[in-house]
């Protein structure tokens, strides 16, 4: 399964998404609730843009296999 797929499902479509906009704070700040750890793409202790860049890497919709 790749990074971005939250849920588990084998796809990174727009329900991965609300998991992930629910925990982005941006730089240098803790995630804006708790259970973010997945959040954290690249694994700085935040959820930010660069976070969201590497889910954009994986983003295919639902019922596809993600992209990363």
């Amino acid at each position: 399964n790749a990074a971005a797929d939250f849920d588990k499902d084998a796809d990174v479509d727009l329900a991965d998404f609300s998991a992930f906009q629910a925990c982005f704070n941006g730089p240098n700040r803790v995630p804006r609730q708790t259970g973010c750890t997945a959040a954290d793409l690249d694994h700085d202790g935040d959820v930010d843009l660069a976070d969201f860049a590497a889910f954009q890497t994986c983003f295919n919709g639902p019922n596809r296999p993600p992209r990363c």
